[in-house]
């Protein structure tokens, strides 16, 4: 860390502890770099951003104040988008989500979690908006370092307490989906499932919604295909279809809270003469171009522009003259998905 950078957060650290609380006129120059062993020129550089970032405030002939809003009013100027590198595909990088041009004046940038930590005071500072991407439960100790620095946040596609986000609604998009997959006989279903971890915190929304939603639209299910496999869908679907088709019992309906069980359940099924839409159906989270034609296939397709559009909006309102910042802005948009029909 540069010398100025280093007075920044030292000042930075004596205004939040209220040492120079709001309308406080701050020590001269020559007192500030003798006190933290600089030179006058870094003390200027210092004084200089923190003016520039809202929190100080030059008054001619009387000198250098910290500003009664503390900084509180510089308006959003960079947008961070944080993405966290090999855990996110192409389908929900920030490049999809934000696929149109900012129509507000903000300069975007893009970083990898795995750099925050380099930078973590260019995005803690004044006049910065965070918006995180499909963040997993373990980046929640630097969304909270953030918050206590007052920087804005937005999580796409999470929903943790106290921060603001653009999620899907599991139970919305699958009560529609749990209804085609039953049909009109109450077929029993199953389900198959990864273990919830921190980089897969959404299953616990869909596994919420389901059980839920079987009780209530009197689905059964038998406690065998209630299914749980740990690691790669490609490896491990052979040893549910053991269970799923090796019984005379097979479920006619099979939810997947991961879309990646789909396809190999299916060349597993068609091995032992079992077919899809005529044997059984599935309904799964995502979406597979592979398996867009193939019937009795629901895919719930989330949408993922939609959460760019809403990320925008939730920009514009930070920035808007009818608001103090920061401003929490209560973002919490159900977007429902369909299943796709079978051909």
């Amino acid at each position: 860390m540069n010398k100025t950078l280093q007075l920044e957060n030292q000042l930075l650290n004596e205004i939040r502890s209220n040492k120079y609380p709001p309308g406080k006129l701050i020590p001269s120059r020559n007192s500030l770099a003798k006190k933290f062993g600089c030179s006058r020129t870094t003390v200027e550089r210092a004084i200089a951003n923190l003016t520039r970032n809202g929190y100080l405030e030059a008054r001619k002939g009387s000198g250098t104040f910290v500003r009664s809003s503390s900084g509180l009013s510089v308006p959003i100027q960079t947008v961070w988008l944080v993405e966290v590198g090999d855990l996110v595909d192409s389908w929900t990088s920030s490049s999809r989500i934000m696929n149109r041009p900012l129509d507000i004046k903000m300069e975007v940038m893009r970083i990898q979690y795995k750099d925050i930590a380099a930078k973590f005071d260019r995005l803690a500072r004044p006049g910065n908006a965070v918006i995180w991407v499909v963040p997993d439960v373990s980046y929640i100790f630097t969304m909270n370092l953030l918050r206590e620095r007052g920087v804005p946040q937005l999580l796409i596609n999470r929903h943790y307490e106290g921060f603001d986000c653009v999620y899907t609604d599991s139970k919305a998009s699958l009560r529609e989906g749990l209804a085609w997959l039953m049909g009109e006989s109450k077929n029993q279903l199953a389900l198959v499932t990864l273990p919830v971890s921190e980089h897969t915190p959404y299953y616990i929304d869909r596994l919420l919604a389901f059980y839920p939603l079987c009780f209530e639209l009197g689905a059964k299910i038998r406690s065998e295909h209630l299914i749980e496999l740990e690691g790669n869908p490609l490896e491990t679907a052979s040893e549910a279809a053991n269970i799923l088709f090796g019984t005379p019992h097979a479920p006619k309906g099979i939810f997947l809270t991961d879309y990646r069980f789909a396809l190999p359940l299916i060349v597993i099924a068609r091995s032992m003469k079992i077919e899809p839409g005529r044997d059984f159906k599935i309904l799964a989270f995502d979406f597979n171009p592979d398996l867009e034609h193939v019937p009795g296939i629901g895919m719930m397709i989330q949408n993922y522009t939609r959460f760019g559009m809403e990320a925008v909006r939730w920009l514009e309102r930070l920035n808007s003259e009818e608001q103090k910042y920061p401003f929490r802005v209560p973002v919490k948009t159900v977007f429902y998905t369909a299943c796709q029909k079978e051909n």
